[in-house]
């Protein structure tokens, strides 16, 4: 998180070089970058901080097979922020100037989006097979299929993300 130094009428903020900052003045935007220190006013000024390294989000999907059995398919999705601005405009990843705390829950927000495109590709993934198949063909082929789901999907691109890697741990 961005470290904010008060002072009486300005405040200095300084970020981490894997944290892009956006920087509003007067409703324009004055700085964006990655890992910048910046003088601002709290009055006039809005800020967003979005994390630009690797991130990691486990996902548990419950499906059912051609065969109308139960499986349950475990693993983890490794994203970005792969357009920081992009995902700035469509997530709130703005700042408290006093803390420079997020205001929300950005992370989680994004978690849900991932977590939902996952399970209807897996989802339909298990619908397809009938479950000696799905045990046969393991985690490889629904890797691949997720990982293909996930780096095609039109929304992930429109908001910024970026899918670096999908793995199957269980199945």
């Amino acid at each position: 998180m961005a470290t904010i130094t008060r002072y009486p009428f300005l405040r200095h903020l300084r970020s981490e070089p894997s944290r892009h900052l956006l920087h509003f003045s007067r409703g324009k935007l004055a700085h964006s970058g990655r890992g910048l220190a910046l003088w601002f006013s709290p009055l006039s000024s809005t800020l967003a901080e979005i994390p630009c390294d690797d991130r990691e989000q486990s996902f548990l999907v419950h499906g059912r097979s051609q065969d109308y059995q139960d499986v349950i398919v475990q693993g983890v999705i490794t994203w970005r922020a792969a357009e920081p601005e992009r995902v700035a405009q469509r997530v709130d990843f703005s700042l408290d100037p006093r803390s420079g705390q997020w205001r929300e829950k950005p992370l989680d927000h994004i978690a849900d989006v991932l977590v939902n495109f996952t399970q209807h590709l897996a989802v339909a993934w298990l619908a397809e097979h009938d479950v000696r198949a799905v045990l046969d063909q393991g985690a490889g082929e629904l890797r691949a299929r997720l990982r293909a789901g996930l780096a095609a999907n039109e929304e992930l691109a429109a908001m910024g993300l970026a899918v670096a890697m999908v793995a199957v741990t269980k199945v």
